[in-house]
């Protein structure tokens, strides 16, 4: 069970680390692309809707804002997910959890799980052992 900890923390920090990449090419291909008032206007002008280059200028700054913060959501989330490996403290765990939720990254979720799981035994164990 602890090796299965481990395991899906390495995979969890890996996959982390090209979600944080993705949300790196994201949020500055959305925020660029917010600047070029050009783009906008063509948005604009193609949409049957009337929206105006504004609306899409503000649409597409927020996507860049939020793919932002993936992004350091996402960074924390590598930084937690090696620390988690070889770590049995609670708040790891239930800061993996959440940094996890958070990014997106499921597997990160699984594995703090797997980590309060294998904690909670090894604490049983050494209950056990105790009274005897």
């Amino acid at each position: 069970m602890k090796i299965a900890k481990r395991i899906l923390f390495l995979v969890s920090g890996i996959l982390s680390i090209f979600a944080s990449v993705t949300f790196a090419i994201l949020s500055i291909c959305f925020i660029a692309f917010s600047n070029n008032e050009e783009a906008m206007q063509e948005l604009a002008d193609k949409s049957t809707e009337g929206v105006t280059a504004e609306a899409f200028q503000a649409l597409f700054l927020v996507l860049g804002v939020m793919f932002v913060i993936f992004l350091i959501a996402a960074i924390i989330n590598i930084i937690l997910s090696f620390m988690g490996r070889n770590s049995d403290s609670k708040g790891v765990m239930i800061a993996n959890i959440v940094f996890g939720a958070i990014s997106g990254i499921v597997i990160n979720i699984v594995a703090a799980i797997f980590g309060l799981i294998v904690r909670n035994q090894t604490s049983n164990e050494k209950k056990i052992d105790s009274e005897y």
